[in-house]
């Protein structure tokens, strides 16, 4: 259930934030739930977790939640709901802050749950001949795509195309 209440809470500040776009408050709310880098950097440590909850396009949102789901129903049950939470939370602030580590964009806002997804795949790959589970997810196929997606957004960052959080995936 901890997974579903995951995806829930994205959920909700995917919609609010999409819905309030035009509000005065939908700033306040960004700067509270998706830090920029500066401000992370000078007290608002949280933004290091909570950015990994926002999402702004539907297709970021779909990818992260379809992942989410499929890897936390192996890895929640498996691992117990205590150490997963603490798995999901050390990976939002793992991934986030190594983005923010490695880029040197001052107002640069590492946001969405991808970064915790590449762990949790990154997990799963390396304990699925200990946990025999985790194999039925993380399978050829889904190192393949998931690799291969991985390759496409750094040579699309690279070509200035799109720009991808491609060090919080890595």
């Amino acid at each position: 259930w901890l997974t579903y209440v995951v995806i829930g809470v994205c959920t909700a500040i995917f919609a609010y934030l999409n819905l309030a776009q035009s509000t005065p408050s939908f700033s306040q709310v960004t700067e509270i739930l998706a830090p920029s880098a500066v401000s992370i950097w000078t007290g608002y440590y949280w933004g290091l977790m909570t950015s990994a909850l926002v999402h702004f396009e539907i297709w970021h949102f779909l990818f992260n939640m379809w992942w989410a789901k499929d890897f936390g129903k192996l890895l929640e049950p498996t691992m117990g709901r205590l150490p997963y939470l603490i798995f999901l939370a050390a990976s939002a602030v793992a991934s986030g802050g190594v983005e923010l580590a490695t880029t040197m964009a001052v107002n640069k806002q590492v946001i969405g749950f991808s970064g915790v997804v590449y762990a949790m795949f990154g997990f799963g790959l390396a304990a699925r001949k200990a946990e025999p589970l985790y194999a039925k997810i993380v399978d050829r196929n889904t190192t393949q795509w998931l690799l291969g997606w991985l390759v496409v957004c750094i040579v699309l960052s690279v070509a200035g195309v799109w720009n991808v959080a491609n060090a919080a995936h890595i």
